[in-house]
């Protein structure tokens, strides 16, 4: 390709005539034409195909070189300035490559689930754990991000009880990925002892909870529940179900803050039952 060359310039750095340098006959001034060819070479690195544009204009500029009447001196100085530019061209490409930041993942969405839906979760890792495994309490966990309003909640643990293990067990169901939250997933605890006769552990199956957690949120929120959300946004809602011997049934205690106001709720049925003191 033909060369771009300075018009001509005062100040000189070789005492050779400009016929020597060039046939064409113009006057350059070297100083400045040898810096011009490299970065002209160098600046064909930005595309994706860079270095090949660079190796072929390289070659370009080689040989024209030879062709043209520079001193000798000036010819193996030219092509050396020609190559380390393409060196450093193609070097710079690769590092600014390689050094591109990787797109970070998109994080899941929060994962809340009601009382029943949870309890089945965990209820299916008991079983791998004991096949009689039973539940006897199944507990919400409110966070920042999910407070248990409408009987929903990001964490649930369950307690289950094996009679042939002589043992009890803990899970733990996690839908967030939030600070106050435990991992993501069912995890297992460390076996604990079990009394089957004992009224605080006594089993039940998952069919006797016919009515979920929001069910019993709906039926707590007609018995005072509605007038503490109103009052304050921001109170947070926890559940907890377990066999009750005094009703006879599963019942759900829906529990607003720190016990401000607890109604006790027929799991099986989702009826009012009482307000606990």
């Amino acid at each position: 390709m033909p060369f771009a060359v300075a018009e001509y310039v005062s100040a000189r750095c070789s005492r050779i005539s400009a016929e020597d340098h060039f046939p064409f006959g113009r006057q350059v001034n070297s100083a400045i034409f040898i810096p011009a060819v490299v970065r002209s070479i160098a600046l064909r690195t930005v595309s994706n195909s860079g270095c090949i544009h660079l190796v072929r204009h390289g070659l370009e500029y080689a040989l024209h070189i030879q062709s043209m009447k520079f001193s000798k001196i000036m010819k193996p100085l030219l092509s050396a300035l020609i190559f380390l530019a393409l060196l450093a061209g193609c070097s710079s490409n690769q590092k600014s490559g390689s050094q591109a930041p990787a797109p970070s993942p998109t994080p899941k969405a929060t994962d809340a689930e009601t009382g029943r839906i949870a309890f089945q979760k965990m209820y299916i890792q008991a079983r791998y754990w004991a096949p009689d495994a039973q539940g006897f309490l199944l507990e919400s966990q409110p966070t920042k991000e999910i407070r248990g309003i409408d009987g929903k909640s990001a964490v649930w643990s369950a307690r289950f009880g094996s009679r042939a293990r002589n043992a009890a067990k803990a899970f733990v169901w996690s839908g967030s990925d939030a600070e106050d939250a435990p991992a993501r997933g069912t995890a297992p605890s460390s076996e604990d002892s079990f009394n089957p006769n004992n009224s605080s552990t006594q089993t039940f199956d998952i069919g006797f909870m016919k009515a979920d957690s929001n069910q019993a949120f709906n039926t707590a929120q007609e018995h005072g529940g509605k007038a503490l959300l109103d009052k304050d946004a921001t109170l947070p809602v926890s559940y907890r179900a377990q066999w009750s011997s005094r009703d006879n049934s599963v019942i759900w205690h829906v529990i607003y803050g720190n016990s401000k106001l607890v109604v006790v709720v027929d799991a099986a049925t989702g009826e009012f039952i009482r307000v606990d003191k």
